[in-house]
């Protein structure tokens, strides 16, 4: 009988550790202030802003931090990589170039105003827009100016670049088409109010969202409206455009899906809260967060939650994904890996 009790017990514990699910959590890194700043990983290495005035570079599987280097004032713009540099925005009104292998400031250049827009590199220029209502088109290498384009308001979001023309939204509620080279425009498309999201290039289409709560789909040759998509909540999180629909989330708490070729929605996922993250897509899911402070992971055919993450506080801070890693940002301070 003894025997027998050692025998269920023994089943019973092993049973329970194999069906016992590891924690979502892979790690969280600290900051000073709230991470509106979305990650890049590079090398090992995800290198992310903080509203506390630094960039971080942080070791993809320890969460430790690697370096740390300090701006002039918080920091909303997200990295781009390019060459072994980042390219990152600071409110000091300033653009940065860091090498992310020696945390040595490579240049900086000083705008008019702080700088929200993430950088945008292509072809050996660096293009990004500054509250002082520019486009402003850098040398990598160097961060020499090489030409300026001025709209008649701020410019908080970032460009898209595709075929020597770059297309950049204000908040003077127009998008513009403007040529890589010489900086001159090429068209202008007035929209129904601020433009409030990133720009996004697809197949010959440019997509934005607006304040007037619509996601636009503009002819990137011509200008000419493709279709406009009401949501009932302002447009600020950045399209992504994957399988021949757009995804993009709303401040009226849900993340659309919409077929590129009609402007027709397809579904939508309610969440807590504001969504002005960006979704990231892949094989596998959307990836998201929510001002109601959780990371969901949504199916693209329909819609249904696969699962989620609860942060702190609200995410505003848009996720990247790298070999099954979601890294992304937080208002309560922290950068965090986890598993979805």
């Amino acid at each position: 009988m003894r025997k027998y009790l050692i025998t269920v017990l023994i089943f019973l514990v092993v049973l329970h550790g194999g069906c016992a699910k590891s924690s979502p959590l892979k790690w969280e890194f600290k900051t000073d202030a709230p991470v509106f700043s979305s990650p890049a990983v590079t090398d090992g290495l995800v290198i992310v802003g903080s509203s506390d005035k630094n960039i971080y570079a942080v070791g993809v599987e320890t969460g430790k931090q690697k370096w740390m280097y300090k701006t002039d004032a918080p920091i909303a713009s997200s990295p781009t990589i390019a060459n072994q540099v980042a390219y990152i925005g600071s409110d000091d009104g300033s653009v940065y170039a860091i090498d992310v292998t020696t945390a040595h400031r490579k240049w900086r250049y000083t705008t008019g105003n702080s700088v929200s827009s993430a950088p945008i590199v292509d072809n050996n220029a660096v293009y990004v827009g500054s509250l002082d209502g520019n486009l402003y088109a850098l040398d990598a290498p160097t961060g020499k100016l090489k030409w300026t384009f001025t709209t008649e308001g701020w410019i908080s979001t970032a460009p898209a670049v595709a075929g020597g023309v770059v297309y950049v939204g204000s908040l003077d509620g127009s998008l513009y088409a403007v040529d890589a080279d010489s900086g001159k425009k090429i068209w202008e498309y007035e929209a129904g109010d601020k433009v409030s999201s990133d720009c996004v290039y697809d197949n010959g289409v440019v997509y934005f969202g607006c304040a007037d709560n619509k996601l636009y789909a503009v002819d990137a040759k011509s200008g000419n409206e493709v279709w406009t998509f009401d949501a009932d909540g302002k447009v600020s999180s950045a399209p992504a455009v994957s399988d021949g629909v757009v995804f993009f989330g709303s401040d009226d708490n849900n993340l659309y899906a919409v077929d590129v070729k009609t402007g027709k929605e397809k579904w939508r996922f309610e969440t807590g809260g504001s969504v002005t993250s960006s979704p990231f897509v892949d094989d596998s899911g959307i990836y998201v967060g929510s001002l109601d402070g959780i990371v969901y992971k949504i199916d693209k055919d329909n819609g249904r939650k696969i699962s989620d993450f609860r942060t702190d506080i609200g995410v505003r801070s848009s996720p990247v994904v790298v070999e099954g890693t979601v890294y992304v940002g937080s208002d309560d301070g922290k950068l965090y890996a986890i598993y979805l």
